[in-house]
Order: C-alpha cells, then structure tokens, then sequence
C-alpha cells in the first residue's frame, strides 16, 4: 500500500472477512496466496455473497420503511408543497436543518441545550424519560458511524420554525374545513341558508369518514354530537351556525397540533 502503516490493517480486515485466504507481508508488501477454485470453494463463495446480498437488501428495506414513516407523520398539504418546484431552497433548507457540524456523539448531545445547524436554525436538545429529544422528534438509533460523520435516526422529519411561517402548513381536515366554509359562506350571506347548512353537514360526514388518525376520539364524538344536534334543529341559519362552530373549533384544535 501507499502508506506502509497500514498493512496490519489490511491484513487484518482480510482474515477478519472470512474468505478463507491467509494473507502475509514483509512489512511492504500484503501477499496472499490464492489456492487453486475447488467446486465445493465456489459454491461456498456463492453462498456467501448471496447472503451478503440479502443482508444489505434488508437493511436498506428496513431504513427506507424508517424513513416512510417519518415522512407520513407529515401533514399532506406540507408534504405537497415540499416537492413544488418554487419550493426547492425550502427543500434544501429542511435538509440541512438536519445536519450540525462536526462529529457529536449520543453522550455529547444529550448534554447540550441546542445546537446549531447547516441551515443556519438551530434544533432544541432535551431528554425526556431516559431518551433524547430533538424539537419533536425521538432519537430512535444513535451513533451510526459514517464517513463524514455520526449519524442520529429520528423518527419524524424536522421542520424548522422559518419554514413553517412561509408554509401554509393544513392538515387534511383543515383543507376540508377550509374548502367547506370557503363554499357555504357565499350561500349564508346572500340569504340561502339551507345550502350553506347542507355544504356544512356534507364536510361533517367527510370528516367523520376519514382515517382515523385524521382526527381525535374526542373531536370525532364532539362531531358526531354536533351532526346529532343539527339534524333535530328546523332554522336553516341555526344549522348552519352550529357546524360553523364546531368547524371553527376543530380549525383551531388542528392548528394548535401542529405547533
């Protein structure tokens, strides 16, 4: 090799490697003898890489379904808008959010209060419950080494706070909220208040549709009281009023959760 010093650890890492070769050196040189390629030798290699093979697909399948899951915690609206052309350097700003210079181990982080970033925000650092927290996110796997560093596994994505202002950040019911007052109140205001009362009871039953995980078991029976209320109530505009409400409550309820 270039640089001698390193033949012990070449010849280490072959033995180590199993491959069934006994290299040797004389302090400048790393020789190793190759024997003649048995049949049985072959198939033994073959097994091998095959099952080296196997192993980094696995790997890779089980730190590709890591990284799905933290992008699903997202909300749809933000997720959309993420990958809009326009939003590129918002793109670029969120992943370097994710990257503190130098090389920091479990230990280290775990004793500081916040570090700064490459996108110029720096994340806040707490420990909760003998874990470690990074703004929202859960350390899950810590001190992977890596080339160019260490690496923390978190299991959700971090949006820094400058983001989230040029964002309009909605989750699905919040666009659906949106969609349907966007829709009734035209209809409220120029008197026909039994459609705006109709639009509302629409969104309430798209809502109560969703994925569970749209919405809470409390908003959920909250909804259901308000849709029970409606439907035994005669004025149009009192019907209205009372999805209203009820919207304007969730509305405020969802964006709380994001913060």
């Amino acid at each position: 090799p270039w640089d001698v010093s390193l033949i012990g650890n070449i010849e280490r890492a072959i033995l180590k490697a199993d491959l069934g070769l006994n290299p040797a050196n004389d302090g400048k040189v790393v020789r190793i003898p190759i024997p003649p390629l048995t049949e049985e030798r072959r198939k033994q290699l073959v097994r091998k890489v095959h099952d080296l093979a196997e192993h980094g697909r696995t790997a890779i399948r089980l730190e590709r379904r890591g990284a799905n899951d933290a992008f699903k915690k997202l909300p749809v609206t933000l997720l959309a808008s993420l990958f809009q052309p326009e939003n590129k350097e918002i793109h670029k700003t969120i992943l370097l959010y994710h990257v503190v210079p130098g090389t920091l181990r479990a230990k280290e982080v775990s004793s500081v209060r916040q570090l700064s970033t490459l996108s110029g925000e720096a994340i806040q650092i707490r420990t909760s419950d003998g874990g470690v927290k990074v703004d929202q996110s859960t350390v899950v796997k810590a001190n992977i080494t890596a080339s160019n560093g260490v690496i923390h596994v978190l299991d959700e994505v971090l949006i820094p706070a400058s983001v989230k202002q040029q964002l309009t950040i909605k989750t699905p019911v919040m666009a659906l909220l949106e969609r349907a007052i966007e829709l009734g109140v035209p209809h409220f205001n120029h008197g026909n208040h039994q459609a705006c009362a109709d639009i509302y009871e629409t969104a309430a039953m798209g809502l109560l549709n969703m994925d569970k995980s749209a919405m809470s078991d409390a908003q959920r029976k909250m909804l259901g009281r308000v849709m029970q209320t409606a439907s035994q109530m005669h004025d149009s505009s009192g019907r209205a009023w009372t999805f209203r409400k009820a919207f304007d409550r969730l509305m405020e309820q969802q964006s709380m959760a994001l913060k």
